[in-house]
């Protein structure tokens, strides 16, 4: 485990970048992450855990015609598509539906 050298292997032989700065470079990092997003108090939310996994599944399960959003609720697999189909061509030209590039 490890890699690159530097100190950076946890007692589990994972590499701990935040480890390895602090062994290589006296670096000792923290990360909060109310510094890069807003923190959201859950009790304020007006459902349960559990119902807003409930609409969670339903929006999930609903049909699109975007290969984006298909991908992403796991309706379309990848090889379904080449990559230009998936990410370069522009939805609504006939590139995406096999037509001409």
């Amino acid at each position: 485990g490890g890699g690159g050298g530097g100190g950076g292997a946890s007692a589990g032989g994972q590499w701990d970048q935040f480890a390895a700065n602090k062994n290589m470079f006296g670096i000792d990092t923290t990360f909060d992450e109310s510094q890069y997003t807003t923190t959201i108090d859950a009790s304020k939310g007006g459902i349960t855990e559990a119902e807003a996994a409930r609409i969670a599944r339903e929006i999930e399960g609903q049909g699109s015609s975007n290969i984006h959003v298909q991908e992403e609720r796991g309706q379309r697999t990848t090889v379904d598509y080449d990559e230009e189909e998936r990410y370069g061509a522009v939805i609504g030209t006939g590139a995406v539906s096999g037509g001409a590039h």
